[in-house]
């Protein structure tokens, strides 16, 4: 019998080796056999055949399978028995392995590149295991910008590396961040990732800073600020001269050099921004940079005229603290600003005692409140049991145009002790999608409990007769709290009669199932008028308030029936010509819908208004045609983020009425 050892060597977890041990019958008779393995392989070593008997003089072959299934070397033994003798002990050695993919670098920063052009950047793949690895795809979560394709499997004997190159495409404006990862033929590998970061460029003109505010001007005096303007680009171009939208707003721009001009590479040139307000306002506008080329830069003009008489006191009309453990303490931030000329001095203390709501350091009678200052506070909140409560807080003070000032404040409590929450938006909408054309949209998961839910899986309970399907997931998938993930879901109706279609997503939790409505019409060619639907999503349970804005810049549009419209001063960004926003619409998210023909450099804009707390906002555009584009960023108290997902739309809003801006400058 040889060998007098059997060494099954390395194999990697889940799969299977096969080894042969040929045996011999040196008896001049037949002889019966019987064979079984002891020691510790005894679960990873199977005997897949083995004779009964031998002949005498003959040869015979036992086959064994070592599928093992914990890492490391581990011993065993074979017993080989023939009748009339004892048994025949053959030592056994295999070893486990687990496939060991790294990925350098671990973040992929490809810089900046302008919309359409493609950059190529590298990754290196090193196999640090002690098994072969074979990379069959490469996939992609929370980006469209970047690509990789492998020209067939990428196969690493062990210690082998190799390379992997990445394309970014950016579509829109702005920073494009996610993660990719690599998919081995073997289902129990650990996936690795990597994560990818690049910056959209509509164009080379570079305005900075991107946002001007002229808060507290008085009446008839000048306030003077600067912009540099400078072609990020590697050939010279044209900056002609400035536009003001309005034209009629209280700025006055004034260059440096005579425009047109000529910018080198990396040159720049000042231009000085001056507001001069003529009443008690807010101001605003947009000032917009063009090239020659088409390229152009926008820089943000805001400001507000303080009177040269009185105290103007303001602070903001509605503060949520969202859901609160009961006996937990909860703070929000509260400003209070004085817009006027004048002091003004409180009254009585705010907030009165006695109320649900409270304050660290509650303002006392004759606090002060200068022209022109604001002053900060923090608001707190313990609940006492489960469920709504708000109040109406009056903020007393000499202001004689406005002594009493009042914010209502609202919150939920809930029962204490673990939780786990599932945010899933509850349709997805394709609009108009062509006969024939694939659209694919994207349905995002935001974990927002205490504790991690466990996405199961995913599957179409409904797929509208063939016209739905589902790109693959790494379900199952732990989400942390406050993590993200997206199911993306495709439509393609090619010989489907016009109309509409419907289906139903079902997306399984460790504690319940959600459900999503997919829609989608099929039509005969492009629509001339498409829905947009513009979506901000983010924790609520994070100490903030966020306003999502759709602002034109010039032109008219109208809202779709009982969508949320908003024209606050200041930040609003109302006098761009029309700014439609979402504030605070549900747990966590805002939406706006408009229809749209094309839109000339609409912009999206996300304000943290109120709070105390940084938040991650995800920003999704989706049009009839089932996508524009998604933006995601981490923003603090006071930010105004530029998102600059719809950049790309061409022409105006079109639909069946177009209201004119609201003339108040406070409106909900």
């Amino acid at each position: 019998m040889t060998p007098p050892v059997l060494e099954l060597g390395v194999v990697r977890l889940g799969a299977a080796a096969r080894r042969r041990l040929v045996l011999r019958n040196l008896a001049d008779r037949r002889r019966s056999l019987e064979v079984w393995i002891g020691g510790e392989l005894a679960t990873d070593l199977t005997v897949d055949a083995a004779p009964a008997a031998l002949l005498a003089m003959n040869d015979g072959a036992v086959d064994l399978v070592f599928r093992p299934q914990v890492v490391g070397t581990r011993l065993g033994s074979l017993f080989v028995e023939a009748e009339g003798a004892a048994p025949v002990e053959v030592s056994v050695a295999g070893t486990g392995a687990r496939s060991a993919l790294r990925v350098t670098p671990e973040v992929l920063d490809v810089g900046a590149a302008l919309l359409g052009t493609p950059v190529t950047a590298t990754v290196a793949l090193h196999n640090e295991g002690a098994v072969p690895i074979r990379v069959v795809a490469v996939g992609r979560e929370g980006t469209s910008a970047f690509t990789a394709t492998l020209d067939g499997a990428l196969e690493l004997v062990p210690g082998a590396r190799g390379e992997l190159q990445v394309v970014f495409r950016p579509q829109f404006g702005g920073l494009h961040e996610g993660r990719m990862y690599l998919v081995e033929d073997d289902p129990d590998a650990d996936t690795p990732y990597f994560r990818v970061r690049g910056e959209g460029l509509v164009s080379l003109l570079e305005a900075s800073p991107t946002s001007l505010d002229f808060a507290g001007t008085a009446v008839g005096t000048t306030r003077a600020r600067s912009v540099e303007v400078r072609n990020v680009g590697a050939a010279p171009l044209e900056l002609l001269a400035p536009v003001l939208v309005p034209a009629d707003a209280p700025f006055v721009v004034t260059p440096d050099q005579a425009l047109p001009a000529t910018l080198g590479s990396g040159e720049a040139i000042a231009l000085e921004v001056g507001y001069r307000p003529t009443g008690a306002r807010a101001n605003t506008a947009a000032l917009n940079l063009w090239e020659a080329g088409g390229g152009w830069a926008q820089v943000f003009l805001t400001g507000y005229g303080r009177s040269t008489a009185n105290a103007e006191v303001r602070m903001p009309s509605r503060i949520d603290f969202g859901e609160v453990p009961v006996g937990v303490t909860a703070r929000r931030g509260l400003v209070v600003e004085n817009r006027g000329a004048a002091s003004a001095d409180l009254v009585a203390p705010f907030p009165a005692p006695g109320g649900p709501f409270g304050a660290v350091l509650p303002l006392p009678v004759g606090f002060r409140l200068v022209a022109g200052a604001w002053h900060a506070a923090d608001l707190t909140w313990t609940p006492e049991a489960p469920g709504p409560v708000s109040a109406r807080l009056v903020l007393h003070t000499t202001d004689p145009q406005h002594p009493d000032v009042a914010v209502e404040v609202v919150g939920r409590g809930v029962s204490t002790g673990p939780s786990r929450h599932l945010l899933v938006r509850d349709e997805l909408a394709f609009g108009f999608v062509p006969r024939g054309r694939h659209r694919t949209g994207r349905v995002s998961l935001l974990s927002v409990g205490s504790d991690p839910v466990v996405v199961e899986g995913v599957a179409l309970l409904d797929d509208a007769g063939g016209r739905l399907s589902l790109t693959p997931g790494a379900w199952p998938l732990a989400l942390a709290p406050g993590a993200r993930a997206a199911v993306q879901v495709g439509f393609l109706d090619p010989l489907g009669a016009l109309g509409p279609s419907q289906g139903v997503l079902q997306i399984l939790t460790d504690v319940g199932a959600e459900r999503v409505t997919v829609t989608a019409t099929t039509a005969l060619s492009e629509p001339t008028v498409n829905p947009l639907v513009i979506r901000a999503e983010w924790d609520p349970g994070r100490d903030a308030q966020v306003i999502l804005h759709l602002v034109r810049s010039g032109g008219e549009a109208f809202d779709v029936p009982d969508d949320v419209t908003a024209c606050r001063p200041g930040a609003d960004l109302q006098g761009f010509g029309v700014s439609y926003a979402g504030y605070d619409e549900g747990p966590g998210w805002a939406q706006v819908e408009v229809y749209l023909q094309d839109a000339p450099q609409d912009a999206v804009y996300v304000h943290h208004a109120g709070g105390a707390q940084s938040v991650d906002v995800l920003v999704t555009a989706t049009d009839g045609e089932g996508g524009v584009g998604a933006a995601q960023r981490v923003i603090g108290p006071g930010e105004l983020w530029r998102a600059g997902i719809v950049d790309v739309l061409q022409g105006t809003f079109e639909g069946p009425g177009r209201p004119e801006p609201s003339p108040h400058q406070d409106c909900y």
